[in-house]
């Protein structure tokens, strides 16, 4: 029997700035390794304003997280965030980067943590891309 790829997706991770949603999404993530049904794979938001992590090219992939290679770094810029309306202003994050992984990945389930820093429009994105995946939101504390 294959296993069906969960894709979680968080706005920052606890080895760059701790918090709530992030050891949630992680502790999932963990639990989920263990599991003969699922192959759990994280995408964690990275750099400003939660962290100063240097990356070449706005929204790109860079290898592993803790030398795991199903967690991966999406590397944003804040300044880019819209809080009020919740989105992006950069589109070509969620248009050609986050796609790309999508497609390269290919979940069966993606459960979004939370979209601050993010976007609203990942969840759109998510659908448009993988019409067959279902998608589970958690809303936090917002």
């Amino acid at each position: 029997m294959t296993k069906r790829r969960v894709l979680y997706i968080c706005h920052n991770h606890p080895t760059v700035r701790p918090g709530g949603a992030e050891m949630y999404a992680v502790e999932l993530y963990e639990a989920m390794r263990a599991s003969d049904n699922f192959e759990p794979i994280l995408l964690a938001k990275a750099g400003p304003p939660v962290s100063d992590a240097r990356r070449p090219h706005e929204g790109t992939l860079l290898g592993s997280v803790n030398r795991d290679p199903n967690q991966y770094f999406f590397y944003t810029d804040g300044a880019d965030y819209d809080y009020f309306y919740g989105m992006s202003k950069n589109k070509e994050i969620h248009v050609r980067f986050l796609r790309q992984f999508l497609r390269a990945i290919q979940p069966d389930i993606v459960h979004i943590q939370h979209t601050l820093f993010l976007g609203y429009e990942v969840i759109r994105e998510v659908k448009n891309t993988l019409p067959h995946a279902a998608i589970v939101y958690t809303l936090h504390e917002y």
